[in-house]
């Protein structure tokens, strides 16, 4: 954005913060996203997502894993990358990356503040003012196209389909995550708006030499041996082998992508929340499973690395709670409930109350800290705590999390989801 807001007039953080709470308490009665509003606004600043390419990631889970494989391959290729993926983990800014990297403070206030003179030049013109999620797609091409990505890789939801069409024209390719049955029955009624650009879907039946331990995984896939990565649980396999299926793609596209950029890529890929290990003695691991198909895939990651060892769950779930598998009750010793913040969320006395029909041990506890709290006290060195859900609250507990174990001396804390350190989000 540089020069063309100036600084006197640039929002603080705080300020920017602040007016985006605004914005969401206004639109609670408005549609999620709409075509002719993200049009509008991209119109005003002269159709940035115009002039940027696009591989757009959809799906049910899986989503963000797969963005992260894929970016990290091309920027070791020496391609300047744009993501966009959510939720927020620990910071608003956390959605829209350059190379790995969340969009700079300075550079997310100058944007709000400009974006926020648009929407009232919207407004004015008896049109209707853009939702906080219009907003930030708009900062988002915007950002994408200052920076001169050359691939922007994009989280897209179904719903987000019809309202991208024809906004985008310069789409590589799409790709199709796992989904549940519910969406791939909505799919088949759903006309898909970018029939041009080539569908990528997974394929692991040709996965062969998997080890897996609590550091890292390995896997064989068509002329690639032996990649390793250090994101934990066999579904991340899937996710890589689909990644791979893009790259492949890719370079049948032209783009220049060396066998040492995907390993590299790959051994390097980061991603907080994602069967995340905080902690040792006792083990401490967060996810992000919200729904029937990731709570199954963590209670079978459970079932792999923690057989026969204590378990208790920090729990914080939406109201479609009782879809989830019977399975993962029955891991637990102790489940811990918490509130979740959200129109969908569900209060922590709430949730205790549906789970008690299911384990005869459940405690409502009113906050995340107290739950930790709780959850350390419960436990011994040779206990696993696990606590998922939403993961738009998981960036708080990481961090109180973190802080206590320094406080008692732990060295494998401070660190992001395997092994990095997590200094990016001081900007």
């Amino acid at each position: 954005m540089g020069d063309s807001v100036e600084e006197e007039k640039r929002m603080t953080y705080q300020e920017a913060m602040d007016y985006i709470e605004e914005v969401k308490r206004e639109e609670r009665n408005k549609k999620e996203l709409s075509h002719s509003n993200i049009e509008s606004l991209c119109e005003k600043l002269g159709h940035p997502q115009r002039e940027l390419s696009f591989i757009y990631i959809m799906g049910e889970n899986g989503k963000s894993s797969v963005l992260a494989f894929v970016s990290e391959v091309l920027k070791a290729a020496g391609y300047r990358i744009g993501g966009y993926r959510s939720p927020a983990v620990f910071d608003q800014r956390d959605k829209i990356r350059m190379n790995g990297r969340p969009i700079s403070k300075k550079e997310f206030c100058g944007q709000i503040t400009r974006l926020r003179a648009l929407g009232q030049e919207l407004a004015w013109e008896g049109k209707s003012y853009p939702t906080f999620h219009e907003l930030e797609m708009a900062m988002a091409f915007q950002h994408f196209k200052e920076q001169g990505c050359q691939i922007v890789v994009w989280e897209i939801d179904f719903d987000e389909w019809e309202a991208m069409a024809g906004l985008t024209p310069n789409i590589w390719m799409n790709v199709l995550t796992s989904t549940s049955l519910e969406q791939r029955e909505r799919m088949k009624d759903f006309k898909i708006p970018f029939t041009e650009s080539p569908f990528i879907k997974s394929d692991t039946f040709k996965v062969s030499g998997v080890r897996r331990n609590l550091e890292r995984q390995i896997f064989s896939y068509q002329e690639y041996k032996n990649l390793t990565i250090p994101l934990l649980g066999a579904y991340q396999i899937e996710n890589g082998v689909l990644a791979l299926q893009v790259i492949k793609q890719l370079k049948e596209m032209g783009f220049s992508i060396s066998e040492k950029a995907v390993y590299k890529g790959f051994a390097e890929v980061s991603l907080p929340g994602r069967f995340q290990i905080l902690a040792k003695k006792p083990y401490f691991i967060v996810d992000g499973a919200k729904d029937a198909e990731g709570v199954q895939k963590l209670a079978e990651t459970i079932q792999f690395y923690f057989t026969g060892k204590k378990v208790i769950y920090i729990m914080g779930m939406l109201q479609d709670v009782e879809n989830c598998p019977l399975k993962i009750y029955s891991l637990a010793e102790q489940i811990l409930t918490i509130p979740t913040r959200g129109e969908n969320g569900l209060s922590s006395y709430e949730l205790a109350c549906i789970m008690r029909d299911y384990h005869e041990s459940v405690t409502a506890v009113d906050s995340m800290e107290e739950a930790v709290e709780l959850a350390c006290l419960l436990a011994d060195k040779e206990t696993v705590i696990v606590a998922f859900g939403s993961l738009s609250g998981m960036g708080s507990l990481i961090q109180f999390v973190e802080k206590v174990s320094e406080n008692e001396e732990r060295n494998n804390i401070g660190k992001d989801s395997h092994g990095k350190k997590r200094d990016n989000y001081k900007i």
